[in-house]
């Protein structure tokens, strides 16, 4: 679906942010990016729709190399909702994302409960409210891949259940997901795959039960296993990749 191939990227001040990332998206699969603040995954992001473009390396969008935007493909949802938006109003956000197709702005109106905030101005919402608008203007276009940069940031609890309920609704009906986070705990209950960022490279890749087992390399990057995990891990020593993914399937079936 979305493949990186040696993905380098420079900023105009010489900072060398992506050192040859390499990656593959396959459809209908719920994908997790996980890493430190810094290692590169705000940048690989501004790549997937091709805001950003390869220093050196190549993107490819369905075997085809990417040459300009995705926006129709794929949607992106940035960790703070301020740096959405470009109109004033909701209605007129949608319309800018819609082309202005008034019945599909209606039909997003609806789907994500804004009807009461249509005419709002957008600075007036609460960061929860634009939280939730943002992920209504990815997903009013209808991408294909949808990828959430912190989707929990500003939202409380109840919110956040919310959202995870939408994740898993679109999942169902047949997008694409990447999550980027820095909930470990989520991660491995959610995600099918996972990888692992460092110093602007993928470092690891895998299911959680193979990402987590490798207790020793995240004890290197400076990273925290998942509280639940930790605990149980305390009690079954030495934890094989399989007891783990034993444990974890056998957790998420309650």
């Amino acid at each position: 679906m979305l493949q990186f191939h040696d993905v380098h990227y420079t900023y105009r001040n010489g900072a060398h942010v992506l050192k040859g990332v390499s990656l593959t998206i396959e459809r209908g699969k719920k994908y997790a990016l996980i890493g430190k603040n810094g290692c590169g995954k705000t940048t690989w992001l501004l790549h997937t729709n091709g805001i950003y473009r390869p220093t050196k390396g190549e993107v490819y969008w369905e075997g085809k190399r990417v040459k300009e935007h995705l926006r129709q493909h794929v949607g992106v949802v940035f960790q703070n909702p301020e740096h959405q938006f470009l109109a004033p109003t909701i209605e007129e956000e949608l319309a800018l994302s819609l082309q202005g197709n008034s019945e599909r702005i209606e039909q997003a109106i609806k789907a994500f409960s804004l009807a009461e905030w249509r005419d709002v101005p957008i600075h007036h919402l609460s960061l929860g409210q634009k939280k939730w608008l943002s992920l209504a203007v990815a997903m009013a276009s209808q991408p294909e891949l949808l990828i959430v940069d912190e989707p929990a940031a500003y939202l409380d609890a109840a919110q956040s259940e919310r959202l995870i309920m939408k994740l898993n609704e679109w999942h169902e009906a047949g997008t694409t997901l990447v999550v980027i986070t820095h909930d470990f705990d989520f991660v491995w209950q959610w995600a099918d795959e996972v990888f692992v960022m460092h110093d602007g490279r993928i470092v690891l890749h895998g299911t959680p039960a193979f990402i987590f087992s490798q207790a020793d390399i995240f004890h290197q990057l400076r990273l925290p296993l998942p509280l639940l995990l930790r605990i149980w891990m305390k009690e079954n020593k030495p934890c094989t990749e399989q007891q783990l993914f034993e444990w974890i399937e056998r957790w998420k079936k309650g």
